[in-house]
């Protein structure tokens, strides 16, 4: 995932410079008056890695027939992409928020019984960020005037999971047909870094974000599968590129 998120960041600068290198001369300063404009609005894609975080009881390593053991989630690919805009509130300072769709799948591996078992669950997730963006003065940067600034950003979020299917599910033991395991909602926190790139008429900013969620989504009510888990919690780590007008 490193090598793949190292691959993206070189290929932005490439487009960045070639764009720089066709259309600009070295001392003209693009889209002067976006510091001044009160909002800002654009759109994202984005690709990362999630997994889950278990919490476990203190009865997890006393054998059960019907409670899962040995469990963890390996990392696993997802893809997003949304909307977002912001509110200048200072030169330094902005709010932002917006809303994103991320298709992920969430894999977990377990032992019930002896026997090692692996489901996932394949998800269609809508989340609302909110977040404070602190953002730097421009700068000059490969020998262009006011063309780069830095910004680091940190909020919270809260996703809506309205489409999932269960992969490799669990025979189950339950009086539901299709029991739960994973709730629906969830509120997380979420910090990250960025790089904002001026260009003639958009402004183009790949950034890296973390994203842990403080919500318990075991769902205990259908199966006992993950009884003896005290917390399950969603935590992800995404690349973007933003396209801002």
């Amino acid at each position: 995932m490193q090598h793949l998120l190292r691959r993206q960041i070189i290929s932005i600068a490439i487009l960045v410079l070639t764009s720089l290198s066709v259309n600009a001369q070295k001392n003209e300063v693009f889209r002067l008056d976006y510091d001044q404009m009160p909002t800002h609005f654009g759109a994202f894609l984005g690709i990362g890695i999630n997994h889950l975080n278990f919490e476990r009881t203190s009865t997890f390593i006393i054998p059960s027939s019907v409670n899962a053991s040995d469990i963890s989630s390996p990392n696993d690919i997802h893809v997003n992409g949304g909307i977002s805009g912001s509110v200048r509130l200072t030169n330094t300072f902005l709010l932002r928020s917006g809303a994103m769709i991320q298709i992920n799948n969430k894999i977990i591996d377990y032992t019930l019984q002896n026997v090692s078992s692996s489901m996932a669950v394949n998800s269609v997730i809508a989340a609302i960020p909110l977040v404070l963006k602190i953002q730097s003065n421009r700068y000059n940067a490969f020998g262009y005037k006011s063309m780069m600034r830095h910004y680091i950003f940190g909020g919270g979020n809260a996703a809506f999971d309205f489409s999932s299917q269960l992969i490799n599910p669990p025979i189950s033991t339950s009086a539901v047909s299709n029991p739960k395991y994973l709730k629906g909602t969830n509120l997380g926190y979420e910090y990250g870094i960025g790089l904002s790139f001026f260009l003639r008429y958009v402004t183009i900013s790949p950034e890296i974000k973390f994203s842990y969620g403080l919500s318990d989504i075991n769902d205990k009510s259908d199966t006992q599968l993950f009884d003896n888990i005290n917390k399950i919690s969603s935590n992800l780590i995404n690349f973007s590129i933003h396209i801002e007008n």
